[in-house]
């Protein structure tokens, strides 16, 4: 199995032959949407549609439908929201979208949402009476929370909270590269003391601060992980994008992005793996750095699947 935590929907519609010629056999595709649970019940009916009228893909559910999925070749796609402005301020919805598919919600998308502090906020207030009963409903239904783009204090104060496995799907470590979309060491172990993982993000400028970041660049957050908390709590989560010049324009005039924490394209993946057809270039890099082949396909997916096997077998 290998498994890609975070596809961004334009990019991956438009390329998804690129995931499957590079051997990968599941993709978590987060799902547009806007900012209001009708405009997400419309993006998801798409999404429905669209994987049920393409053979090479199928809608999984569960770890078991995962594996069943690559048993005939096709690449399983699972369901993400990347902020829980989608679901308003009405924990009921969790169930609502659980239903309709989704499986990992993320708590904030880089702003206060009405359940957790932003990534890119001046000051994370915290988790919110409503975040906190949404939580819950997560852990219930088998929904994995998700800390990419939320606030520090917010992921602690989750952690605490959280009976599930907590994951931050495309993220990494702020002590390798110091930029505020990656995590401290404190929320790296908490993550891995819940029995979740941390994807691995390739946006360069989360990576290093060189604009075209090298695979040694990016496989020294992995370093830190392991040596952090040990094998098992890395994975892929490679947030592979492409952007117009207009769409960039307007990420920036919402706030949910700033110039300095999101540079103008175009961005460059690290050298080797810019797009998903080569992460077999990742996996000979790791081996020449050492890396064992079991721990080798840990990263490369099974380590999702165990995640994976834990909320929703």
């Amino acid at each position: 199995m290998i498994v890609d935590g975070t596809c961004t929907p334009d990019q991956w519609w438009s390329g998804y032959q690129d995931w499957i010629e590079g051997g990968f056999t599941a993709c978590v595709l987060s799902v547009g949407g806007g900012s209001a649970p009708d405009s997400a019940v419309a993006a998801l009916g798409e999404v429905h549609r669209r994987l049920r009228e393409t053979d090479r893909l199928q809608l999984v559910l569960t770890a078991a439908e995962m594996r069943h999925a690559a048993a005939r070749r096709q690449l399983a796609v699972l369901l993400h929201f990347q902020t829980t402005h989608l679901l308003g301020e009405n924990p009921d919805l969790v169930e609502v979208f659980w239903r309709l598919g989704v499986r990992m919600f993320g708590l904030a998308y880089n702003r206060t949402s009405p359940v957790a502090g932003g990534a890119l906020d001046p000051v994370d207030e915290g988790l919110s009476t409503v975040g906190r009963r949404m939580i819950a409903e997560m852990n219930r239904l088998g929904i994995l929370v998700d800390f990419a783009h939320t606030g520090w204090r917010s992921c602690a104060q989750a952690l605490e909270l959280s009976s599930g496995p907590c994951v931050a799907s495309h993220s990494n470590a702020h002590a390798v590269h110091a930029h505020p979309r990656n995590l401290p060491d404190s929320v790296i172990k908490g993550i891995a003391a819940s029995g979740g993982i941390v994807g691995m993000n390739g946006f360069p400028a989360f990576v290093s601060s060189d604009a075209a970041p090298t695979l040694d660049q990016f496989i020294d957050h992995m370093v830190h992980v392991d040596s952090l908390v040990g094998p098992g709590h890395v994975g892929l989560g490679l947030d592979y994008c492409t952007i117009t010049s207009a769409d960039y324009e307007e990420m920036i005039d919402s706030g949910d992005w700033t110039t300095d924490d999101y540079p103008p394209p175009p961005w460059n993946y690290p050298q080797g793996i810019e797009n998903p057809r080569s992460i077999d270039a990742l996996a000979r890099r790791m081996s020449a750095r050492g890396y064992a082949e079991q721990e080798i396909n840990g990263i490369l997916g099974a380590n999702w699947m165990r995640v994976f096997e834990l909320a929703f077998p």
